[in-house]
Formats: C-alpha cells, sequence, structure tokens
C-alpha cells in the first residue's frame, strides 16, 4: 500500500513538473505515462545485470577475505557472495585473460 502512495505522489509531483499552463490533461498524462513504464523498463534491466553478476560469481573460484575486502566474512573463509559488481566484474576478466594465455602459450 506504501508503494502504490508513493507512485500516486510521485505521478502527482511529476504532472505538476511536466505541466505548463498550455499542455493538456492527456498529454500530460502521456508522457507520464510514458516515463513511468521507462523506469519500469531500466528497473528490469538492472534487475536482470544483477542477476548475471551474481550467476558469474557463484561460477568463479572462491577468493579468500584476504584477497578482497568487504567480502561478507570475517573468519578468513573462502566466499564469493557479497562481492562488489566491480570486483566480481575484475575478476572474471582476469580469470578469461589467464586463461587464454595458458592456452595461447
Amino acid at each position: 500500500m506504501a508503494a502504490a502512495t508513493a507512485s500516486t505522489a510521485a505521478t502527482t509531483v511529476s504532472r505538476s513538473f511536466l505541466a505548463p499552463s498550455s499542455t493538456t490533461s492527456a498529454a500530460v498524462a502521456a508522457a507520464v505515462d510514458r516515463r513511468l513504464s521507462h523506469n519500469e523498463v531500466e528497473r528490469r534491466r538492472r534487475d536482470k545485470i544483477n542477476a548475471l553478476i551474481g550467476q558469474l560469481a557463484e561460477l568463479m573460484p572462491p577468493i579468500s577475505n584476504g584477497q578482497m575486502a568487504g567480502s561478507g566474512t570475517s573468519n578468513g573463509a573462502s566466499t564469493n557472495c557479497c562481492a562488489p559488481k566491480s570486483a566480481v566484474l575484475d575478476r572474471a576478466v582476469a580469470i578469461s585473460i589467464k586463461s587464454d594465455a595458458r592456452a595461447i602459450g
């Protein structure tokens, strides 16, 4: 219910920003609908990218806490959980480069 209220409030505020005095209410509503639709598409895109990065982190060999700060554990256990997205992508690129170098040489 709170999300619906926040959405309604955002729509009301958005309409006031989008509505110059000569704009019809139908045009304003269409503009708000386009923006809200775009926001939803972008949210789904971000969720998909985040899910794929999470899957990539699970596929990589575990790392120890000494190799990466903020990995989510403090007992010296190996983990890929809670790694920053940039760290996951950096490690994936490094592993790929090492793998290519082994295949070549």
